[in-house]
C-alpha cells in the first residue's frame, strides 16, 4: 500500500486514472512492472546496448528539463524587479471602466460549450429571452444609437430609453471594469481596451446582441493584483537571458566541413 500511495502521489496520470477505474488491475500491473524491472537488473540488461545508451539518453533528457525548470522556478524575483517590470509594461495591464447599451436580437444558433465565449453568449441569450427583433434590425438600431451618442445624446438617457440589459440598465449603463484577463470574449475585451475616456465604440456584435460601449476611465491594474503574472514574465525573461548565455558559451564553428563526412551514420550530404 505504501508503494501504491507513492505512485498516486507521484502525479503519474496513467496510474491514477487506472487505479480509479480498476484498483486490482492497476496494482497488478504495478507489481508486474516492478518484477520486470528487477529481472532486468538481475540480468544486467541496463549495462548492455542499446538499453545502456537509451537509459543515459533518458537520464540526460530528464536532467536537462530539470535544470531548466530549476533555473526558471527558483529564480528569486525581488520587489524592485516587480516594480520596474510593472512600470515598464503598464500598457499591457490596462483596465477600462465602461458603460453599455445592449440591443439583443433573435439568435438562430444554439449556445453550447463552457468557454468564456459560450458562457457569455448564453448569458446574452438569456437576456434576450423570446426576442423577436432580427439581427439586421438590431444592427440598424444600434448604429443609429451610436450615431446619436456621438452627436451629443446623453448616454444615461440613451441607456434608459434603449438598453435591454436589466442589470446594467438599472445601474445607468455601468458595466464595471474590463481587464485583459477578464472572462469575456477576446473581441469584446479588445474593443473595450482600445477605448479612451469618452470614446463611443462602433456597434459591437456579440452572439445574441449588439453593444454600444462608452469608455469611462482607463487605468492600470494595481501591481498587487498582478504578482503572479509579473513574476512569471520576469522569470521567463531571466530564462531567455540565461539560455542565451549558455548558447553563446557552447556555440561551435566547423572550419572544415569535410571532417564530418568521416562520421559513421551522420548523414552529412557531400558538396
Amino acid at each position: 500500500m505504501a508503494d501504491v500511495q507513492k505512485m498516486l502521489a507521484s502525479g503519474e496520470p496513467n496510474f491514477a486514472v487506472a487505479f480509479q477505474q480498476n484498483p486490482e488491475d492497476a496494482i497488478s500491473k504495478l507489481l508486474i512492472y516492478q518484477y520486470l524491472s528487477e529481472e532486468a537488473e538481475k540480468r544486467k540488461l541496463a549495462e548492455q546496448s542499446p538499453v545502456k545508451e537509451q537509459r543515459q539518453a533518458l537520464r540526460t533528457q530528464l536532467l536537462r528539463e530539470a535544470v531548466v525548470n530549476d533555473e526558471t522556478n527558483n529564480y528569486p524575483v525581488s520587489n524592485a524587479e516587480l516594480e520596474a517590470y510593472y512600470n515598464a509594461h503598464k500598457a499591457e495591464f490596462q483596465q477600462t471602466k465602461i458603460k453599455v447599451i445592449y440591443i439583443p436580437f433573435r439568435s438562430e444558433t444554439p449556445v453550447t460549450g463552457t468557454s468564456n465565449e459560450a458562457l457569455f453568449a448564453a448569458a446574452q441569450a438569456a437576456i434576450g429571452g423570446q426576442q423577436k427583433r432580427s439581427e439586421a434590425e438590431a444592427k440598424v438600431l444600434a448604429t443609429d444609437i451610436v450615431k446619436k451618442l456621438r452627436e451629443g445624446l446623453d448616454f444615461s438617457k440613451a441607456v434608459e430609453q434603449y438598453s435591454e440589459d436589466p442589470t446594467s440598465k438599472a445601474a445607468g449603463g455601468d458595466y464595471g471594469v474590463i481587464k485583459a484577463d477578464s472572462a469575456y470574449p477576446e473581441d469584446f475585451r479588445r474593443a473595450v481596451l482600445a477605448l479612451k475616456a469618452g470614446d463611443i465604440s462602433e456597434p459591437l456584435r456579440q452572439p445574441a446582441g449588439y453593444y454600444g460601449i462608452r469608455g469611462e476611465e482607463t487605468t492600470a491594474q494595481p501591481m498587487n493584483e498582478l504578482l503572479t503574472p509579473l513574476t512569471a514574465a520576469i522569470r521567463k525573461e531571466h530564462l531567455n537571458a540565461w539560455f542565451k548565455s549558455v548558447t553563446e558559451k557552447h556555440t561551435i564553428i566547423i572550419k572544415d566541413p569535410k571532417v564530418l563526412q568521416n562520421l559513421t551514420g551522420a548523414g552529412i550530404p557531400s558538396k
